[in-house]
């Protein structure tokens, strides 16, 4: 089924007996072949009851006998064409089973609990969620602060594995203080401050030094498994999605702007090659993702989210640092801090002249990879899609010249 939102909520509305009043996206993930779109939705019933809803939409869901078609309150529509689709109310994730037991205080605690966790004067927020992969609870009891991570129940034994061998390998991953099989996974927080909050108070030298040898230390952990799949794998989706972005009134771009872009970050890709070595790689690793001491922001306390680590190409965590921070840059000119967006932004710089050391090769690399976070970064509006496309032009011609 091809990604028409807007039928296919016009279609649950319609089967659950209710009249859409507004909806809106509030989130767009790749899935497979497809996309898991989330929708703030306001309808009304027969009876002129109004509500809101988080409406979930799967354009690509698994086939025979996947989670979409297998549990309650999650919808599988087709079309005429044989496609389908899968519909389901959040926190009713179909990949997630635990989260609906996650996210309500009575039955959190009832949770912790079985984990062995002290639950009492629990309170909770939803610090994160990325539909069909995992959601991210930030949980204050009367003794502690935790962190409950809910993961599809077939990665839980490889998360932990993965925390156990980077805490033995003497880096700061957050301590696991329980897990359960079924998708959860109890966290201790971290100490220290993100690093992006204290950007202002680090200087270029000592920002490089700091991630040359956190990345070091990290490339030595044994791995037996692979890190996320680069972006640069996910270039034909995003491509596809900014392309549509384009189109919409106000935007000066056109779709076969976009296209061409994405050939030059397709060539640049290609004229760089594969990587010379695989090694141990955080998998998304940036200044939002690192926890330092705030009285020395030098010292690293602590590493976020290793969910995504594994052996791959170094350049992807290259790639994540200098567009999390040209982001950052972006976000903060926005709200009307210049002169820390210049600050940030110089940082990205230094950090973009650092892959040079490395040879051109690496890189280009690390450009077109750059270039497709920038693209996601634009989708999540984190930066305005006319400044990324900016960006991503500056580099890739950077690059090209240095090609040449």
């Amino acid at each position: 089924m091809t990604d028409d939102s807007a039928a296919v909520l016009d279609a649950v509305a319609e089967s659950l007996g209710r009249t859409i009043e507004s909806a809106h996206l509030i989130q767009v993930e790749p899935s497979g072949s497809g996309t898991v779109s989330g929708h703030a939705v306001r309808w009304r019933d027969d009876d002129g009851v109004t509500s809101s809803v988080s409406l979930y939409v799967e354009t690509a869901p698994p086939r025979e006998g996947g989670p979409g078609e297998s549990r309650p309150g999650v919808l599988v529509l087709s079309d005429d064409e044989g496609g389908t689709a899968t519909v389901w109310l959040y926190p009713g994730d179909p990949a997630l089973p635990t989260l609906p037991a996650a996210v309500y205080p009575d039955a959190a605690a009832l949770l912790l609990e079985r984990l062995g966790v002290d639950a009492i004067d629990l309170t909770l927020s939803v610090v994160a969620y990325r539909p069909g992969k995992r959601a991210v609870i930030r949980m204050t009891t009367a003794e502690r602060v935790l962190f409950l991570k809910v993961v599809r129940p077939g990665v839980v034994d490889a998360l932990v594995d993965r925390h156990r061998a980077w805490i033995a390998a003497g880096l700061p991953a957050p301590e696991i203080i329980a897990w359960a099989p079924d998708g959860l996974v109890a966290i201790e927080a971290l100490r220290g401050v993100e690093l992006s909050t204290v950007l202002d108070e680090i200087s270029e030298h000592d920002l490089l030094d700091t991630i040359d040898g956190l990345t070091r230390r990290i490339a030595e952990v044994t791995s037996p498994t692979p890190a996320r799949p680069s972006l640069l794998s996910r270039l034909d989706w995003y491509e596809d999605r900014v392309s549509r972005a384009v189109v919409e009134p106000g935007t000066p771009s056109t779709p076969a702007a976009v296209s061409a872009v994405c050939a030059r970050i397709r060539a640049i890709a290609s004229d760089a090659g594969p990587p010379e070595a695989l090694v141990t790689i955080h998998g998304d690793l940036h200044v939002g993702q690192i926890f330092v001491d705030p009285r020395r922001p030098t010292t690293v306390t602590g590493v976020l989210d290793i969910d995504t680590a594994g052996l791959g190409d170094p350049a992807d965590d290259a790639a994540a640092l200098w567009a999390h921070l040209e982001a950052t840059a972006c976000h903060r000119r926005a709200r009307g801090d210049a002169a820390s967006a210049d600050r940030v932004h110089a940082l990205a710089t230094t950090v973009r002249e650092g892959w040079t050391t490395r040879g051109p090769r690496f890189a280009r690399r690390v450009a077109a990879i750059a270039a497709v976070h920038l693209l996601g970064h634009a989708l999540s509006t984190t930066i305005p899609l006319e400044t990324a496309l900016d960006l991503v032009d500056q580099i890739l011609a950077d690059e090209i010249l240095a090609a040449g």
